[in-house]
């Protein structure tokens, strides 16, 4: 009913919110691989370059080309609280970084991936803007946990190393969970060339129904996993419209080591990742 006077409205944000530039309205769904919507500038500036603070850092990039969703900040600091420094962090569908930048200003190994190019290079930039250390990838979820598994061998620890995996793509993020079947099937990691983990999953995903979310859900990560593994939760995350929910599927598996005798070595950044910041 407001299309026909999106203009005026927002010429009327502009004059209410004089820090405001640019006012955008959305015209069509998330519905491509890089979760980006087309937009229409209805109020100021054409220029959807941003500059976003959270908790600290500096996020830039445009908003027309990645994916942003302010509304996650309080779930990104929820699941922060469970990362240790020690902990190493692999975001599979990274956005623009705001999750991985945090792990690494936390001090952190992290590796953080994203499918769409731009989104990569946000990632980067944004290590370098806050002057942070992390590896990007710019790859399928599913190739990079395959690139993950060539990295060395994880040494010099007294105990296996949590692995926490972020999966933020609610749509598809079950479905490339069967990058880790074999994994969770056999009890062995694939990751960091072979090393002992505990892998720890953080896997958002949506749901029609808030009373047995797990009857949605459940057929799904068997399906990619060919288990429900024991201990698993679903929490609750927000909702989003009327029947569909966000929730998060979290679980823990120990992953012995491939082989008894891995290789020794430093955590090797491997080639075809981007550069350090």
């Amino acid at each position: 009913q407001q299309w026909p006077y999106r203009k005026s409205i927002g010429k009327i944000i502009l004059d209410k919110n004089p820090c405001i530039k640019t006012v955008v309205t959305k015209v069509g769904a998330l519905s491509n691989e890089f979760r980006t919507f087309d937009m229409e500038v209805i109020g100021g500036r054409d220029d959807t370059n941003v500059t976003v603070c959270e908790r600290g850092l500096k996020l830039q990039f445009d908003f027309r080309q990645v994916y942003w969703n302010s509304r996650l900040s309080e779930e990104r600091v929820r699941v922060l609280a469970n990362v240790a420094q020690q902990d190493i962090v692999c975001d599979l569908f990274a956005g623009v970084g705001a999750f991985a930048l945090l792990c690494a200003e936390q001090g952190c190994c992290v590796f953080a991936n994203d499918l769409n190019p731009a989104g990569a290079r946000a990632i980067q930039c944004n290590a370098d803007l806050n002057r942070l250390q992390l590896t990007v990838y710019n790859q399928c979820a599913r190739e990079c946990v395959r690139t993950l598994g060539s990295v060395a061998a994880l040494t010099g620890r007294s105990a296996p190393a949590r692995v926490h995996v972020i999966m933020n793509l609610p749509e598809l993020a079950l479905d490339f969970l069967d990058a880790f079947r074999d994994m969770v099937q056999e009890r062995r990691s694939a990751l960091f060339s072979g090393s002992a983990v505990e892998l720890a999953v953080h896997c958002y995903c949506f749901a029609r129904e808030k009373e047995r979310p797990e009857g949605e859900i459940h057929p799904r990560l068997m399906a990619a996993l060919g288990c429900v593994p024991d201990g698993t939760q679903i929490r609750e995350v927000r909702d989003v419209a009327p029947k569909k929910n966000m929730y998060c599927v979290e679980f823990f598996v120990m992953l012995a080591a491939a082989n008894p005798s891995e290789s020794k070595g430093p955590v090797d950044r491997p080639e075809g990742a981007e550069e350090e910041a």
